[in-house]
């Protein structure tokens, strides 16, 4: 009978080839409207003022104004030794400083993902089964995957982590300069708490010799009581301002001894007028605006946005196809005292067995021999029988 069933085939592949490429038409124009572009960071623009009320008073440039010592314009060895004992010792310069570490590494593990990944594994196996000897197999093999980087992806990762690493460096200069000035203003602080307590002791010695005088003329009637009771009240006040002002000297102290890096109470700092210790450095009337593109905060925060931006451009890049290459390779042998004990046995073994077949012919042989001697030895008998009949 003749097949009907043919061009309904035939219709239907080609119905499905038709969807195929309708299916993978679609595919493309998606791709096409997708858009794997790693973006482009660009600096923002600040806006800038025309002109400025006084030009001539700008006469620095950022270069001359940072100075990485710039505590030393103080002229206070005390000052300068205290900012080095707390460079040495603060912890959390010593977090940040760490954490420069870290980023360092990471960028070496990001650079890592465009290199070959080699695997070798190796093993041994042991087998012993009744009335054979034990067999030891030994294998090695090697696997080599390498992701070829076509795209960019890793070279994206690994402009990511470099904004990473200049923000924590900028993080630690940060913290650094934080540091610095805070062990200044403190010191600063401690002086001047030292002059007032200086300044509040004579006020109130002062007033307590008016009190003695108030009273000698209250005794002799000369002003009424009440004088002395506000006088009273006037020593009370300073004598409770001065207690609140060593307190205060207390608690700065406590602080400096914690920037430091010493035991709080056990750091003392001598007392001093800040005038006497500390010279002051000469203020330039006005600073340039590009002294803030400096600030290490600034600085952290703008390479943090790149950083953005690339881990942005890595993830468009990461939904294209990746290409590899993967070899593998390997051997296995087995222990060589054992296969030449087995080849050994098992010729023996063959000989044997050629030898015991060899002497089972040898007495087949000898007795088809004997059994031919005895059938003649009859045959003549019989013939001797019938001629004596």
């Amino acid at each position: 009978m003749p097949d009907h069933s043919t061009p309904f085939v035939v219709r239907g592949k080609r119905a499905a080839l038709r969807r195929c490429l309708m299916a993978g038409t679609c595919l493309l124009v998606l791709a096409g409207c997708a858009d794997f572009r790693a973006p482009v960071y660009q600096r923002p623009e600040t806006p800038a003022k025309p002109d400025w009320a006084r030009q001539g008073s700008i006469t620095v440039s950022p270069a001359e104004t940072i100075v990485p010592n710039w505590w030393q314009a103080f002229r206070d060895p005390y000052l300068d030794g205290l900012v080095d004992k707390a460079i040495a010792g603060n912890y959390d310069i010593k977090v940040l400083a760490a954490r420069i570490k870290v980023a360092g590494a990471q960028i070496a593990e990001a650079k890592a993902g465009a290199l070959p990944v080699f695997d070798v594994g190796a093993g041994a196996s042991f087998e012993k089964s009744t009335g054979t000897s034990a067999i030891k197999t030994y294998n090695l093999g090697t696997q080599v995957n390498w992701d070829i980087d076509i795209w960019g992806k890793v070279e994206k990762g690994v402009q990511a982590q470099t904004a990473e690493f200049n923000a924590t460096e900028a993080d630690w200069r940060a913290g650094y300069l934080t540091l610095v000035s805070n062990v200044s203003t403190t010191y600063f602080q401690i002086l001047q708490f030292d002059e007032q307590i200086d300044q509040q002791s004579k006020t109130l010695a002062r007033n307590k010799q008016i009190l003695t005088t108030y009273q000698a003329m209250f005794q002799n009637g000369l002003i009424p009581k009440i004088r002395v009771m506000q006088q009273q009240a006037e020593i009370n006040r300073l004598t409770k301002d001065l207690l609140e002002l060593r307190r205060s000297r207390d608690i700065s102290e406590n602080a400096l001894a914690t920037l430091v890096g010493v035991p709080a109470g056990v750091f003392k700092v001598p007392a001093g007028r800040l005038q006497e210790r500390v010279q002051l450095p000469a203020v330039p009337a006005g600073l340039p605006s590009q002294l803030l593109s400096r600030r290490p905060d600034i600085v952290a925060a703008e390479y943090r946005v790149l950083e953005s931006v690339n881990l942005v451009g890595q993830a468009r890049l990461a939904q294209l196809p990746s290409v590899s290459l993967t070899a593998h390779g390997g051997t296995a042998s087995f222990a060589l005292s054992d296969l030449d004990y087995g080849i050994r046995g098992s010729g023996e073994r063959a000989g044997q067995c050629r030898r015991a077949q060899e002497a089972a012919r040898g007495t087949a042989a000898a007795g088809s021999a004997i059994a031919r001697g005895v059938g003649a030895d009859r045959g003549a008998a019989e013939g001797r029988r019938g001629v004596a009949a």
